[in-house]
């Protein structure tokens, strides 16, 4: 903060600036308010988010000594200055988060991961990954700045685009694998168990295991298990198809 400015502006104005700026830097963030919280948050802190609440407003609205060319406005204008981030719009953090993402994408050739998939998963990547579902979610449902033609969904639905893995759910993938094997047969009329291609060998062994412990969508009745059942009776027949799961639903059952 300005020396200037702090000894011209009121005692009690500038203690509050001072909190403030004291506050930032220590936590490297806002004060907190209660809407925004599930748990208790310190009265300190509580009043320190409405000050700061109120004096955004009057920023904005120039109102309350935060004219232009006021000195209020300046010492305001000096703290933001300093702080740019608390002047980003959601739109701004959301247009950050997408950067991140393709950079992520660029540099490992993948989606970020979760505690689920592997441990001591970055804590970076981790929030890339929630933020990525989440998107994923309102993508879907058209919801929180998704709807359609709006610049959000416009640079997902491109990023999907380029990436048309990322749209194909497990059960597309088991399909993939099955039409592999299917075409496998059809030239050599044997399955790839213990064959020269590793890739279908191993999902077949693993295809076997599940169907014997019951286990990963080869549960009893499953459309899986069906499917497979059908293959292996009949092989030369065409491939029954599965039906379609968004990958939402795959995950909610798997949960």
């Amino acid at each position: 903060m300005s020396l200037l400015l702090a000894f011209t502006q009121p005692a009690g104005e500038t203690k509050w600036m001072s909190r403030l700026e004291t506050y930032v830097q220590t936590h490297k963030k806002l004060p907190r308010s209660k809407q925004n919280q599930k748990k208790d948050v310190p009265v300190e802190e509580l009043q320190l988010s409405k000050w700061w609440g109120h004096q955004r407003d009057n920023y904005n609205k120039q109102t309350e000594g935060m004219t232009d060319g006021s000195k209020r406005r300046k010492l305001f204008q000096s703290f933001l200055d300093l702080h740019p981030e608390l002047t980003k719009s959601k739109e701004d953090e959301w247009n950050e988060s997408f950067q991140k993402l393709e950079t992520f994408w660029a540099t490992h050739n993948r989606l970020p991961r979760n505690q689920n998939q592997t441990k001591d998963v970055p804590a970076e990547e981790l929030q890339l990954q929630n933020w990525w579902k989440h998107q994923r979610t309102n993508f879907n449902k058209k919801t929180e700045g998704m709807t359609d033609g709006s610049d959000r969904r416009n640079l997902f639905q491109g990023f999907l685009d380029k990436h048309p893995e990322l749209t194909k759910t497990k059960d597309d993938l088991w399909m993939e694998s099955l039409q592999q094997v299917h075409a496998f047969f059809n030239e050599t009329g044997k399955l790839p168990i213990d064959s020269t291609n590793k890739v279908l060998s191993r999902w077949m062994k693993e295809q076997k295991s599940n169907y014997l412990k019951r286990a990963t969508g080869m549960e009893e009745g499953s459309p899986r298990r069906l499917i497979l059942e059908a293959f292996l009776t009949k092989p030369n027949a065409p491939v029954t198809v599965l039906g379609k799961r968004t990958r939402e639903e795959e995950e909610k059952e798997s949960e």
